[in-house]
């Protein structure tokens, strides 16, 4: 899968971004909001990298990569979690490049081909109780806050829906 936006390429995670997805997973705000991942190597991150290739041929869906003048910045896609009845919204960027509105940008794309291409009637997000900057960017994309559930990995979350129009 491919998607253009104005400012950003989206598209399938590749080995060779083994080193890109290490340093995501590791940093601050993915540890903090995200949790650790166990990707304490490139060869751990080629594993996840292969496992998202094998979700997106499997289900038509995983996350992806953001990238600007071919760098990659974050990803961005649909997770299919087994407490959740349907796909829900991931993204997470490198510290750099936050507050720049490429989630936002990137999310618009992502959720336009879940419903239109996709044809999903209702896409979930979850974020922790303390991350008010994912909170806003789902807010600004129409999530609207269904309640709070508790996650296997993360313990209490918020849950978002988004149903299509």
């Amino acid at each position: 899968m491919k998607l253009k936006t104005e400012r950003l390429q989206i598209r399938m995670p590749c080995i060779a971004d083994a080193s890109f997805f290490y340093d995501l997973m590791n940093s601050e705000p993915w540890l903090q909001h995200i949790g650790d991942r166990g990707i304490i190597s490139d060869e751990k991150a080629i594993e996840y990298i292969e496992s998202l290739i094998d979700k997106h041929q499997t289900i038509g869906y995983s996350l992806y990569v953001m990238t600007k003048n071919e760098i990659a910045i974050g990803v961005c896609g649909l997770l299919k979690r087994e407490y959740l009845n349907h796909p829900d919204l991931g993204f997470a960027l490198l510290p750099e490049f936050t507050g720049k509105g490429y989630v936002q940008e990137a999310s618009i794309h992502i959720l336009n081909h879940a419903f239109e291409n996709l044809k999903l009637d209702k896409v979930l997000a979850i974020t922790s109780p303390h991350n008010s900057s994912s909170q806003s960017t789902l807010e600004s994309l129409g999530f609207i806050t269904t309640g709070s559930i508790h996650t296997p990995d993360k313990g209490e979350a918020l849950l978002y829906e988004k149903q299509k129009k």
